[in-house]
Protein backbone atom coordinates (compact mmCIF):
# COMPACT_ATOMS: atom_id res chain seq x y z
CA UNK A 1 0.00 0.00 0.00
CA UNK A 2 1.22 3.47 0.38
CA UNK A 3 2.73 3.29 3.49
CA UNK A 4 5.00 0.46 2.18
CA UNK A 5 5.90 2.23 -0.76
CA UNK A 6 6.88 5.31 1.77
CA UNK A 7 8.64 2.90 4.08
CA UNK A 8 10.32 1.39 0.50
CA UNK A 9 10.98 5.26 -0.61
CA UNK A 10 13.06 6.09 2.25
CA UNK A 11 15.19 3.34 2.48
CA UNK A 12 16.16 4.12 -0.52
CA UNK A 13 17.12 7.71 0.42
CA UNK A 14 18.93 5.99 3.68
CA UNK A 15 21.04 3.25 1.67
CA UNK A 16 24.34 4.64 0.53
CA UNK A 17 25.66 3.18 -2.32
CA UNK A 18 27.92 0.57 -2.51
CA UNK A 19 30.92 2.94 -2.42
CA UNK A 20 29.65 5.29 0.07
CA UNK A 21 29.29 2.28 2.62
CA UNK A 22 32.67 1.10 1.34
CA UNK A 23 34.26 4.98 2.49
CA UNK A 24 31.75 4.60 5.29
CA UNK A 25 33.32 1.52 6.84
CA UNK A 26 36.80 2.63 6.51
CA UNK A 27 36.07 5.92 8.14
CA UNK A 28 34.36 4.56 11.37
CA UNK A 29 37.17 1.74 11.45
CA UNK A 30 39.72 4.48 11.34
CA UNK A 31 38.05 7.00 14.02
CA UNK A 32 37.56 3.68 16.74
CA UNK A 33 41.55 2.77 15.65
CA UNK A 34 42.39 6.55 16.61
CA UNK A 35 40.44 6.14 19.47
CA UNK A 36 41.16 3.57 21.95
CA UNK A 37 44.47 3.21 23.61
CA UNK A 38 46.79 0.12 24.50
CA UNK A 39 49.52 1.26 26.85
CA UNK A 40 48.60 4.74 25.81
CA UNK A 41 49.33 4.65 22.05
CA UNK A 42 46.18 4.64 20.06
CA UNK A 43 46.09 1.30 17.99
CA UNK A 44 45.90 3.03 14.98
CA UNK A 45 49.74 4.47 15.64
CA UNK A 46 50.70 0.40 16.46
CA UNK A 47 49.41 -0.45 13.50
CA UNK A 48 51.03 1.85 11.37
CA UNK A 49 54.26 1.21 13.28
CA UNK A 50 54.01 -2.66 12.71
CA UNK A 51 53.25 -1.74 8.98
CA UNK A 52 56.07 0.37 8.34
CA UNK A 53 58.37 -3.09 9.61
CA UNK A 54 57.83 -4.48 6.24
CA UNK A 55 59.24 -1.13 4.03
CA UNK A 56 62.06 -1.14 6.54
CA UNK A 57 62.89 -5.07 5.92
CA UNK A 58 62.87 -3.92 1.81
CA UNK A 59 65.19 -1.36 2.61
CA UNK A 60 67.97 -3.68 4.58
CA UNK A 61 67.38 -6.19 1.70
CA UNK A 62 67.95 -4.09 -0.50
CA UNK A 63 71.25 -2.72 0.88
CA UNK A 64 72.04 -5.91 2.59
CA UNK A 65 70.73 -8.53 0.99
CA UNK A 66 68.67 -9.39 4.82
CA UNK A 67 66.10 -11.00 5.75
CA UNK A 68 65.90 -13.73 3.45
CA UNK A 69 62.67 -13.81 2.42
CA UNK A 70 61.66 -13.20 -1.11
CA UNK A 71 60.84 -9.82 -2.95
CA UNK A 72 57.66 -10.78 -3.68
CA UNK A 73 56.15 -11.45 -0.39
CA UNK A 74 58.09 -7.94 0.62
CA UNK A 75 57.36 -5.62 -2.48
CA UNK A 76 53.61 -7.32 -1.37
CA UNK A 77 53.61 -6.30 2.21
CA UNK A 78 54.89 -2.93 1.25
CA UNK A 79 52.69 -2.22 -1.58
CA UNK A 80 49.69 -3.16 1.40
CA UNK A 81 51.52 -1.09 3.98
CA UNK A 82 51.50 2.31 1.80
CA UNK A 83 48.08 1.70 0.89
CA UNK A 84 46.74 1.63 4.20
CA UNK A 85 48.33 5.27 5.33
CA UNK A 86 47.23 6.69 2.06
CA UNK A 87 43.75 5.49 2.94
CA UNK A 88 43.91 6.26 6.73
CA UNK A 89 45.53 9.72 5.39
CA UNK A 90 42.58 10.24 3.42
CA UNK A 91 40.00 9.39 6.19
CA UNK A 92 41.83 11.45 8.75
CA UNK A 93 41.90 14.52 6.06
CA UNK A 94 38.00 14.19 5.82
CA UNK A 95 37.75 14.33 9.17
CA UNK A 96 36.86 10.43 9.52
CA UNK A 97 33.59 10.74 7.86
CA UNK A 98 32.07 11.91 4.52
CA UNK A 99 29.26 14.89 4.67
CA UNK A 100 27.26 15.19 0.83
CA UNK A 101 25.52 18.39 0.82
CA UNK A 102 21.96 18.56 -0.44
CA UNK A 103 20.77 19.42 -3.94
CA UNK A 104 20.47 23.04 -4.00
CA UNK A 105 16.87 21.89 -5.58
CA UNK A 106 15.57 19.84 -3.09
CA UNK A 107 12.93 20.65 -0.64
CA UNK A 108 13.03 20.35 3.22
CA UNK A 109 9.73 20.30 4.84
CA UNK A 110 10.77 22.98 7.30
CA UNK A 111 8.14 24.08 10.60
CA UNK A 112 7.69 27.53 10.91
CA UNK A 113 7.85 26.86 14.75
CA UNK A 114 11.30 27.96 16.94
CA UNK A 115 12.79 25.48 19.20
CA UNK A 116 11.22 26.53 23.13
CA UNK A 117 14.27 27.59 25.22
CA UNK A 118 15.68 23.99 26.57
CA UNK A 119 14.25 21.77 24.79
CA UNK A 120 16.63 19.14 24.02
CA UNK A 121 16.81 17.53 20.57
CA UNK A 122 18.62 13.68 20.58
CA UNK A 123 21.02 13.94 17.60
CA UNK A 124 24.66 12.53 16.57
CA UNK A 125 27.67 15.19 16.68
CA UNK A 126 30.73 15.33 15.07
CA UNK A 127 33.50 18.33 15.56
CA UNK A 128 35.72 20.14 17.97
CA UNK A 129 34.15 20.15 21.68
CA UNK A 130 35.66 21.79 24.83
CA UNK A 131 35.58 21.54 27.96
CA UNK A 132 37.61 23.06 30.89
CA UNK A 133 39.74 24.81 28.49
CA UNK A 134 40.80 21.24 26.41
CA UNK A 135 39.82 20.77 22.68
CA UNK A 136 39.04 17.15 21.69
CA UNK A 137 37.75 16.40 18.18
CA UNK A 138 34.88 13.33 17.82
CA UNK A 139 32.85 11.80 15.54
CA UNK A 140 29.36 10.68 15.34
CA UNK A 141 29.41 10.89 19.12
CA UNK A 142 25.20 10.90 21.02
CA UNK A 143 24.63 14.44 21.60
CA UNK A 144 21.92 16.95 22.52
CA UNK A 145 21.25 20.34 20.64
CA UNK A 146 19.73 22.83 23.10
CA UNK A 147 18.59 26.48 22.83
CA UNK A 148 18.46 28.99 25.42
CA UNK A 149 17.26 32.45 26.01
CA UNK A 150 19.56 34.42 25.24
CA UNK A 151 20.06 32.97 21.88
CA UNK A 152 22.69 30.78 22.08
CA UNK A 153 22.99 26.92 21.15
CA UNK A 154 24.92 24.23 22.60
CA UNK A 155 25.95 20.95 21.45
CA UNK A 156 26.90 18.82 24.26
CA UNK A 157 28.26 15.40 22.85
CA UNK A 158 28.45 12.63 25.72
CA UNK A 159 31.49 10.28 25.94
CA UNK A 160 31.23 6.38 27.73
CA UNK A 161 33.89 4.32 28.37
CA UNK A 162 34.20 1.96 24.98
CA UNK A 163 36.01 -0.96 24.69
CA UNK A 164 37.48 -2.04 20.86
CA UNK A 165 39.05 -5.31 20.20
CA UNK A 166 38.23 -6.20 23.90
CA UNK A 167 42.36 -4.93 24.99
CA UNK A 168 41.86 -1.35 23.73
CA UNK A 169 39.93 1.11 25.63
CA UNK A 170 38.78 4.84 25.18
CA UNK A 171 40.62 7.69 27.19
CA UNK A 172 39.22 7.80 30.93
CA UNK A 173 39.99 11.72 30.72
CA UNK A 174 37.17 12.02 28.04
CA UNK A 175 34.72 10.55 29.69
CA UNK A 176 32.07 12.46 30.07
CA UNK A 177 29.95 15.56 28.54
CA UNK A 178 31.65 18.10 26.26
CA UNK A 179 30.46 21.26 24.48
CA UNK A 180 30.27 23.37 21.66
CA UNK A 181 28.13 26.95 22.10
CA UNK A 182 27.50 29.07 19.05
CA UNK A 183 25.11 32.34 18.79
CA UNK A 184 23.59 33.98 15.70
CA UNK A 185 26.47 36.31 15.66
CA UNK A 186 29.10 34.04 15.59
CA UNK A 187 27.16 31.21 12.82
CA UNK A 188 28.69 32.18 9.37
CA UNK A 189 26.54 29.38 7.21
CA UNK A 190 24.62 26.29 7.72
CA UNK A 191 23.51 23.95 4.98
CA UNK A 192 21.54 20.15 4.80
CA UNK A 193 22.95 17.22 4.24
CA UNK A 194 23.36 13.65 4.34
CA UNK A 195 26.56 12.54 6.74
CA UNK A 196 28.12 8.72 6.15
CA UNK A 197 29.82 7.04 8.76
CA UNK A 198 29.99 3.26 8.91
CA UNK A 199 27.52 1.15 6.79
CA UNK A 200 24.51 3.97 7.36
CA UNK A 201 23.54 7.28 6.13
CA UNK A 202 21.46 10.06 8.10
CA UNK A 203 20.31 13.35 7.31
CA UNK A 204 22.56 15.75 8.72
CA UNK A 205 23.26 19.47 8.92
CA UNK A 206 26.59 21.54 8.54
CA UNK A 207 27.51 24.32 11.15
CA UNK A 208 30.13 26.78 9.92
CA UNK A 209 30.75 29.10 13.04
CA UNK A 210 33.21 31.16 14.79
CA UNK A 211 34.20 30.31 18.48
CA UNK A 212 35.18 32.65 21.19
CA UNK A 213 38.32 31.01 21.41
CA UNK A 214 39.51 29.76 18.47
CA UNK A 215 41.52 31.31 15.58
CA UNK A 216 40.22 30.25 12.63
CA UNK A 217 36.17 29.02 11.51
CA UNK A 218 35.65 25.45 12.82
CA UNK A 219 32.54 23.18 11.54
CA UNK A 220 30.23 21.02 13.50
CA UNK A 221 28.24 18.02 11.73
CA UNK A 222 24.45 17.03 13.39
CA UNK A 223 23.10 13.78 11.89
CA UNK A 224 19.50 12.81 13.09
CA UNK A 225 17.47 9.48 13.40
CA UNK A 226 14.58 11.30 11.00
CA UNK A 227 14.48 14.00 8.74
CA UNK A 228 11.94 15.23 11.22
CA UNK A 229 14.23 16.07 13.99
CA UNK A 230 16.85 18.05 11.36
CA UNK A 231 14.24 19.94 10.21
CA UNK A 232 13.52 20.97 14.04
CA UNK A 233 16.88 21.99 14.22
CA UNK A 234 17.11 23.85 11.12
CA UNK A 235 13.35 25.55 11.54
CA UNK A 236 15.42 27.08 15.06
CA UNK A 237 18.48 28.41 12.65
CA UNK A 238 16.10 29.94 10.31
CA UNK A 239 14.07 31.52 12.72
CA UNK A 240 17.15 33.84 13.96
CA UNK A 241 17.33 34.98 10.33
CA UNK A 242 13.81 35.91 9.98
CA UNK A 243 14.20 37.77 13.13
CA UNK A 244 17.58 39.68 12.20
CA UNK A 245 15.83 40.21 8.59
CA UNK A 246 12.70 41.75 10.57
CA UNK A 247 15.26 44.22 12.48
CA UNK A 248 16.95 45.16 9.59
CA UNK A 249 13.68 45.70 7.69
CA UNK A 250 12.08 48.20 10.11
CA UNK A 251 12.32 51.65 9.96
CA UNK A 252 15.04 53.44 12.70
CA UNK A 253 12.22 55.17 14.58
CA UNK A 254 10.49 51.56 15.54
CA UNK A 255 14.26 49.95 15.81
CA UNK A 256 14.55 52.98 18.52
CA UNK A 257 10.88 52.03 20.25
Amino acid sequence: GEGGARRLANQRLTRPPALMKLQGLIHKTSYRLSRHLIFGWPLLRWLVLLLLIAPILSLLKALFQWPVWGWLELESVSLFSVAFFFIVWQSKRRGFMRFRPASPAASLSVPSDKLPHLEKIPLRASGNFRVRGITRYFVEETALYQPFATGERVVMVNIPATRFMLLAHSPNAEIGWWYSFFTPENLITYQSGTLYFGLQSRPALQLIYQPDDAKKPETLYLSFDAPAQRAQVLADLKADEENANNAHSQPPSQQRA
